[in-house]
Order: structure tokens, then sequence, then C-alpha cells
């Protein structure tokens, strides 16, 4: 991105803001609750994957970028493996969402009140740490496969988080094409597969249960049980098609385009991604009621005053200093 840019630079703080204030308040609205359930576990990794994202790839992406000739060789790589880090437990935290909300849906007339196999928090808390791991275990490689240099020579200047397999499709380096196929397969393309095929089955099953919506409840409290879980599941609905479509862009961008040939990659690369991780603690905090737009006035309040306390206590210091 150039610096010169305004237009641009202003987008990326306006975008990160909003995902950082909206996750914020997903998490703190969960951390009040006193008891936690297997889809607000899920919910907290995935706003922590989030935040993660959001702050490397751009608060301290756009912070950084007058400070990138004086970072060392490693400083590039942390933060570059941090950021996939963040990304990849994003879509692992997504997967989670997609299989235990069908899980639910499925078969819940005869179910009744009865749980499923995932309505443990030992099992949510299991599953969330073997999401992380997987993260971990497929995103290290990047950090130890260097980046062409033909490719970094010319992109570190404009952004420090290279990607570990951008390089020109013509004598592209072998380890570098067998990590980006895989990574794009098993972290990527695999989810990708998974999350639609839940989604076309809770879509199914809602239209089943929509042929059958005269059909008379036992009770109103039952209805409105009944209610509730059908709008939570279009919420759930409504994020996985957002997931869909960014994810899909995701790897069109990556395998249909080369990376050493497009300035832009960077900022293209961070919409499509940033797009899901913002707009996503929304559609599940404000869509599944657990938190609301009071909520949301409050998180910005507070952050709002942590920041001129902030900014008030970096000028004292900066007066007892002259």
């Amino acid at each position: 991105m150039d610096l010169m840019n305004p237009v641009l630079l202003v987008l990326r703080y306006l975008i990160s803001i909003v995902g950082i204030i909206g996750n914020i308040t997903l998490v703190v609205s969960i951390l009040s609750h006193s008891h936690m359930k297997t889809f607000e576990i899920f919910l907290l990794g995935l706003s922590f994957s989030n935040l993660e994202g959001i702050f490397l790839v751009s608060i301290f992406d756009i912070t950084t970028r007058l400070a990138l000739q004086s970072l060392e060789e490693w400083s590039f790589k942390i933060l570059r493996f941090m950021a996939s880090l963040g990304e990849t437990a994003t879509i692992f935290f997504t997967v989670l969402i997609s299989v235990f909300r069908y899980q639910k849906l499925r078969h819940a007339e005869a179910r009744g009140n009865l749980p499923t196999s995932w309505d443990n928090t030992s099992t949510a808390w299991a599953l969330s740490g073997m999401s992380l791991f997987l993260s971990f275990c497929f995103c290290l490689p990047g950090y130890f496969i260097e980046s062409d240099e033909r490719v970094d020579n010319h992109t570190r200047s404009r952004n420090f988080l290279t990607d570990p397999f951008q390089c020109p499709r013509i004598n592209c380096p072998a380890i570098n094409l067998i990590y980006k196929t895989l990574f794009l397969l098993f972290s990527n393309l695999i989810p990708l597969l998974i999350i639609t095929a839940t989604s076309g089955l809770i879509l199914k099953v809602l239209l089943h249960r929509r042929k059958t919506v005269s059909d008379v409840y036992d009770s109103s409290h039952h209805h409105h049980q009944n209610l509730y879980f059908s709008k939570s599941t279009k919420t759930v609905l409504a994020a996985m098609c957002i997931f869909q479509l960014d994810w899909i862009m995701y790897l069109v961008l990556h395998l249909a385009f080369d990376s050493s040939k497009m300035d832009n990659w960077s900022e293209i690369e961070f919409f499509i991604v940033t797009t899901y991780t913002t707009i996503s603690p929304y559609v599940y905090g404000i869509g599944t009621n657990i938190f609301s737009c009071r909520q949301i006035v409050k998180v910005l309040s507070c952050l709002s005053f942590s920041a001129c306390g902030l900014y008030r206590q970096h000028s004292m210091c900066a007066k007892w200093n002259q």
C-alpha cells in the first residue's frame, strides 16, 4: 500500500477499528456469563483469533511501515507466523461452529432437550485446543521456509507479512510450491468444503421445517424456544455464507493470480480476509442475542477512555523527560 494514498490508509484503519470493537464486545459479553456453553466457547476462540489477525495484519502493519528497514529478519518471520496462525485458527473455529450447529439441528425434534455429543464444556475446550494445535502445525513450516528473494526484495518495502510461498510461478522453489499446495488444501479448501456441506444440510433442515410450520407446538414456551433456535441457526447460516464468499475469493486470488506480478496483492488479501473477521462478531453477537448495540457503545466508550488515558500518560512522560 502506498503511504501517500490516504484513502486506503483511512479505510484500513476504519475496518480494523470496527473489527476490534466487535470482537472485543463479543469476548466481554461471553466472559460475563457465569457458565459458558459449547457454542460460546467456540465463539470465544473465534474472537481471539480474529483479534490476533486484525492486530497483526492491519494495525501493526500500518503503524510499522515507516520502520520496516529497522526490523530484523526474525521479526518479519514471527509477525508473519502469528498473522497466519490467527487467520488459520479463525477458519478452524468456523468449522467447529458450523458442524456443531448442524449437530444441534439434526434430529432436534426427536432428541428433544437431550444434549449432543459436543454439549460438554470439556469436549468444547478440547476441540478448541485441537484447532489451535492444528493451526500451529500448519503455520509453523512457514516460519522456516524462506520467501523467494526476487519477490521478497520487492515486497518487503511495502508489506512485511510476505507469504512464505510467495514466489513467481516460473522457477518457484519446490519447497515453497509444496507448502503452498498443502497449506491451501488442508487449511483453506477442505474447511471450505466442510462448511459448504454443513451449510447446505442446515439449509435443507430449515426448509423442511418451513414446510411444517403449521404444526401446533406443545406450549408457548416450546414455541419461543423454537423461534430463538431458528433465529440463531439462520444467523450461523448467514455467517457461513460470508465465510464461503470470502474464502472462495481468497483461493481464487492465490490459485489464479501471480502474487509477484500484483503490486496491490497485500491490499486485496487484506480486504478479503478482514471482511469475515470484522463482520462475523456482529453477525454472531447480535443475531444470537449475545450482545446488543448498547454493549457495543459501552465497549467503544471504554476503548476511547483508555486511548485518552494512554495519550495523556504519554504526554506527561514526554514533558517530564524534557
